[in-house]
């Protein structure tokens, strides 16, 4: 304010600079004495806050403004010269009054907003009670404030409210999900995106952050000084989580699998995408269809912090889709309770090469195995022997397309720049089947433990693993050709390599690997391109 009265000086000083005369007369402000007060309207004359949803619309004020001039046609008012200041109050006579700048002459306030300013304006949760509204009007320190109609409306403030609970990073103040309890009953439940082993705490409104109890994975502390911080299990994925403060324990669900059913009894597997904390799939529809979901789970809890198989979640019916068409359909799981929508599937054909490499990332002509797809449908798979916390990552043949993982999503494969390196989460040297999904940007790795090679009289040796060769061998003593043999991987005979022929390995294909006759071989195996696995025997 004290900026127009500045402006206008200026403005007196320049006139007289540039005039001879001296009877030059001061400006003066018009427009802002002896008004009318301006009406004041409100969206609504009662209004009743419950705090379930904080971010909705409570009320929105709506004022009328003043139109300033000056009294010589050689000046203009500057804009912005009228500030507004909302006034509320309990009483009439404003003697206690919460004041707020606004700009503009309208002002929507959410719930979030104008419950605080109650409360500090002495309101009691859930009364309801009057408040009273004006509009005051300032131009300059040394110029007399104009008031506007008050206006009086009912208001009915909320308490604290119990209903949610926040999943907080170690930092304690990073909100990575939210549980809710629509019952306010101390008992939250939510699903979290979590990573392996992601560290975290919990916060409930009236600001109590809870941890776990020492010795205890799953019991819950709200003692800062002894508690841990909580954590999930070490699979990455979608996860229920339950938090019960009156027992003080917590649960987690790992959902392992989701099923999308039609009315019509047709199911379709859903993938899981960490980065959005969602489900989807596509769906063909020929007419206009309903859709159900169920989730299989993996309890981990009190009783069993290694987990247990869970209760199937039923979702019941999620959604409907009026027409025919393709589609793809997403269920979203972040919120008080999981969402589904569909939308137009508008993605065109993609066509993937046979392989896929694991490469260096920083050298990316060292190829360190070729992952291969059976199908052609962009999903492969191929075995690997990485090294203590070997850093990797994955490429097409001629390098048009990197992969690493999404940052902080480990499972999740990412083509941008801005991509991490892939490893393994335990970090242990060892031999892994890798699995790698591109249609769906997902990929695992699955530890071998061992080859084992078994045939006819007991035959049984443990493959070795040749680090600068890269080849497995074993040394076996054949007694008699009989049936041949098997490669079993992790000693399990429904997991195994047999022979296609001609030294080429088949990975659960194929018949018995037959050696050459009885006597002594050393059994050479590549598993470096999962294309072509091959395998020699060389007498000893």
């Amino acid at each position: 304010m004290k900026a127009l009265y500045k402006f206008l000086m200026s403005a007196v000083m320049a006139g007289s600079l540039a005039s001879c005369s001296t009877d030059i007369e001061t400006p003066k402000i018009q427009g802002f004495d002896n008004l009318e007060p301006k009406e004041l309207t409100a969206s609504s004359n009662e209004v009743i806050m419950e705090g379930v949803n904080e971010n909705s619309e409570a009320v929105t004020f709506t004022w009328g403004d003043y139109q300033l001039s000056i009294d010589n046609p050689a000046y203009h008012v500057p804009d912005k010269s009228i500030t507004n200041y909302l006034e509320m109050s309990p009483t009439s006579d404003f003697s206690l009054m919460e004041s707020l700048a606004v700009e503009g002459n309208t002002k929507t306030f959410t719930e979030k907003e104008l419950n605080p300013i109650l409360i500090r304006l002495g309101y009691e949760p859930w009364q309801t009670t009057p408040l009273h509204v004006r509009v005051r009007y300032a131009v300059a320190d040394n110029v007399e404030y104009q008031y506007g109609m008050s206006l009086e409306i009912k208001v009915a403030a909320y308490g604290l409210r119990l209903n949610r609970m926040d999943v907080l990073a170690t930092d304690k103040a990073t909100v990575l999900a939210a549980l809710y309890s629509p019952l306010e009953n101390g008992v939250y439940t939510g699903y979290v995106a979590a990573s392996a082993w992601m560290n975290f705490y919990l916060q409930e409104r009236d600001n109590t952050i809870w941890g776990s109890q020492p010795g205890s994975a799953f019991t819950m502390s709200k003692d800062m000084v002894t508690a841990y911080n909580l954590w999930f299990p070490g699979t990455a994925g979608s996860y229920r989580v339950t938090a019960d403060t009156k027992k003080v324990e917590w649960t987690a669900e790992y959902l392992s699998a989701m099923t999308l059913t039609s009315a019509s009894g047709t199911d379709m597997e859903m993938t899981f995408k960490q980065s959005t904390n969602s489900w989807s799939c596509k769906v063909v529809t020929t007419k206009a269809e309903t859709f159900s979901a169920k989730a299989v789970t993996q309890m981990y809890n009190i009783e069993n912090e290694g987990g247990a198989t869970g209760t199937l979640i039923d979702f019941g019916s999620l959604l409907s889709i009026p027409e025919a068409g393709n589609w793809v359909v997403t269920i979203e799981m972040s919120g008080e309770n999981p969402t589904a929508k569909y939308e137009v599937d508008e993605e065109p054909v993609v066509t993937y090469e046979p392989y896929l490499e694991i490469i260096s990332p920083d050298d990316w002509n060292e190829v360190k195995c070729r992952m291969f797809s059976f199908n052609n449908d962009g999903t492969y798979m191929g075995f690997y022997y990485a090294g203590e916390w070997e850093n990797y990552k994955f490429a097409t043949v001629g390098r048009e397309t990197i992969y690493g993982s999404v940052p902080n999503s480990l499972r999740e494969l990412d083509s941008s720049n801005e991509s991490w390196n892939l490893y393994v989460e335990s970090g242990a040297e060892g031999l892994y089947l890798y699995y790698a999904n591109l249609p769906e940007n997902y990929w695992n790795a699955e530890a071998i433990t061992k080859l084992v090679v078994r045939g006819d009289h007991d035959l049984e040796s443990t493959m070795i693993y040749d680090k600068n060769t890269k080849v497995w061998t074993a040394d076996l003593d054949i007694q008699e050709v009989g049936w041949g043999m098997q490669i079993l991987i992790n000693d399990d005979w429904s997991n195994h390599f047999k022979s296609k022929g001609d030294g080429i390995l088949g990975y659960l294909e194929g018949d018995n690997i037959m050696p050459p006759g009885s006597g002594r071989y050393r059994l050479t195996v590549s598993l470096y391109d999962m294309g072509n696995l091959t395998y020699t025997f060389t007498v000893l």
